[in-house]
């Protein structure tokens, strides 16, 4: 062991008559730095499958919460293989479940044949009622623009209390979708109390 830190001792002061201080920090980050970890296989399937594709700035992307609001990826998937069914196309595969850019990618892929299938594909609750959060979520946009999932989080929270209903839960703090559902499936009990203001203060 003592071998071995001298033979280190060494090293260093050999490299520290030779370079730079920059190029002496440098090299002991490069040591000390961890190597870079390879993709995995999945997530080198997805970033090969996207090729570049920018799903959120798309206007197909713009066009699917125009129709369905902030769906959950889960909820897009279903109504992917829905309308798959119907103009008799191949279906999202398991890229598309996995990765909601990807899932986004096959709408704009397929573009030209789902899109006269929108309007007839609706997103129903357990008791089978039509679940229209797009018009909760323009309103929530026109409200508070482009707000955070924690800024709409805390605005649920105090509505509910001012409303004296069940607050927004976990769940709705994990997920910016299951949050506008909770707007939703609250709308006509908070909607008095929209206009309130302040509704919420940052901290």
């Amino acid at each position: 062991m003592e071998k071995i830190l001298k033979i280190s001792a060494a090293l260093f002061c050999f490299l520290v008559s030779f370079l730079s201080t920059e190029e002496l920090f440098a090299a002991i980050r490069s040591f000390s730095e961890p190597p870079d970890q390879p993709m995995s296989r999945a997530k080198l399937v997805i970033h090969h499958r996207l090729a570049g594709f920018d799903a959120e700035s798309s206007d197909t992307w713009e066009r699917l919460r125009r129709h369905y609001g902030n769906a959950s990826s889960r909820e897009l998937f279903s109504i992917g293989c829905v309308i798959a069914q119907m103009a008799q196309i191949p279906s999202p595969d398991r890229n598309c479940r996995r990765s909601k850019a990807v899932l986004v990618k096959w709408f704009y892929e397929n573009g030209g044949v789902v899109e006269p299938f929108l309007d007839s594909v609706k997103l129903i609750d357990r008791d089978n009622h039509d679940i229209d959060r797009s018009d909760t979520w323009e309103r929530l946009r026109q409200h508070y623009g482009n707000a955070s999932s924690r800024e709409l989080f805390s605005i649920g929270c105090v509505i509910a209390q001012m409303a004296q209903i069940p607050h927004p839960d976990r769940n709705c703090r994990r997920s910016k979708a299951v949050l506008v559902k909770w707007f939703y499936e609250n709308w006509d009990k908070i909607n008095p109390w929209m206009f309130n203001e302040p509704l919420a203060t940052a901290e």
